[in-house]
């Protein structure tokens, strides 16, 4: 059998039990349903939707690798790959091929089409690439007058605009002539990606996150946050208890469109004495939980599963709520934060993809951090990094 992969499909043939179980490990979504054979297989790990899946589970210094390996021509080498990023790029491409992102073509690699899509045209602010072979040496002669022009498009974004293609300019003029820029149409130049990274001193990115930024925050023992902790979920747990039952004594009428008003969410977070925000959250909270439901008739009422909740012990009651809190993938937080309109407390505006993974990654930084009440802007950067 040959050793040479012309294609993604072809590829995949090749690899073996252990290596197809690894891609399947860390990617489940290829096996449901079945694919009927590597061809099938290699269309799936292809597609849009699973190849979402994938960059999903990437920290930003794997997400970066793919970013550079989308960026240079095909197939490259390993070398070339570390060339444009770093010596760790090493470690990470076997990681990368095991998940499909990258894929071997002999002794190059190549990234699966629809890859590159994802990532975009113009990846990481680098221009189109140059029609024929560029000649790099070029740069050496540019007039002081150009360079502030390529100064403005190195990092991005790599098109600019002028007023007729055919007067230039003297310093745009130059750089056509000498083809470091090309003409896109009548009012737009771009700088080839080849330029742009010989400009960015051989490099893709201006920085690589190699690792995640270090927690900071104030520290504390581990008796104080057990009770910050007992103490806050009472108080959650007592506002879940008395938003229902207000809900009971007075039901809303919901939104054509799904949801608790702005007056009735007022009047309900005056009740419970907390701000509309905090109101807000608590009817989602008690949404997913399945305590409250939006009847037939449009009135917002407790369900009968509230009085068996009522019943079970704290414990119980708690785990069920944060549970489902956890896999939701609904966000309380955009709740009357939207430029468009108001969006309310159980309507359909609150669903978002992939929230339900930035919470499991907050929680794990947070076990891992257990003595520390982190700055939020130190959270929110370590969690960016982990989803990038």
């Amino acid at each position: 059998m040959s050793t040479l992969a012309n294609t993604f499909a072809d590829e995949l043939r090749l690899r073996s039990e252990s290596d197809l179980a690894a891609l399947f490990t860390l990617r489940p979504d290829l096996l449901s349903p079945v694919p009927n054979d590597f061809s099938a297989l290699a269309a799936r790990a292809n597609s849009t939707p699973s190849l979402v899946r994938a960059l999903d589970s990437l920290n930003l210094w794997h997400y970066q690798i793919v970013e550079a390996a989308c960026s240079i021509a095909e197939p490259f080498k390993k070398s070339e790959l570390i060339a444009v990023t770093s010596s760790e790029t090493t470690f990470a491409i076997e990681n990368l091929w095991q998940l499909g992102l990258i894929y071997k073509d002999g002794d190059k690699y190549r990234t699966p089409t629809n890859l590159k899509l994802l990532i975009g045209d113009e990846p990481v602010g680098l221009g189109p690439i140059y029609p024929g072979k560029a000649d790099l040496n070029k740069l050496k002669d540019v007039p002081k007058t150009s360079e502030a022009v390529l100064a403005k498009l190195t990092w991005g974004p790599p098109r600019g605009q002028i007023t007729d293609i055919k007067k230039p300019g003297t310093a745009i003029g130059w750089l056509l002539d000498n083809n470091i820029l090309i003409p896109m149409d009548s009012h737009t130049v771009a700088l080839p990606r080849e330029f742009g990274i010989k400009l960015r001193g051989g490099k893709v990115h201006k920085e690589l996150s190699i690792k995640a930024p270090d927690l900071t925050g104030k520290k504390l023992s581990q008796k104080q946050i057990d009770l910050a902790a007992i103490a806050n979920i009472s108080t959650v747990m007592r506002w879940c208890e008395e938003l229902l039952h207000n809900l009971s004594d007075e039901p809303p009428t919901a939104l054509r469109t799904g949801g608790i008003g702005i007056r009735d969410l007022k009047r309900i977070a005056e009740h419970i004495g907390v701000d509309e925000a905090c109101a807000g959250f608590i009817a989602e909270l008690c949404y997913l939980g399945g305590l409250l439901v939006i009847d037939p008739d449009d009135q917002i009422l407790p369900t009968s599963a509230f009085d068996l909740w009522l019943t079970k012990d704290p414990e119980e009651r708690w785990y069920s709520l944060a549970v489902l809190w956890l896999e939701s993938s609904r966000v309380a937080g955009l709740i009357g934060k939207s430029s468009d309109k108001n969006i309310a407390p159980l309507g359909p505006e609150l669903d978002r993809a992939g929230v339900g993974l930035i919470k499991q990654t907050t929680l794990k930084v947070l076990l891992e951090n257990e003595e520390i009440t982190p700055e939020i802007t130190s959270l929110q950067s370590i969690v960016k990094w982990f989803n990038p």
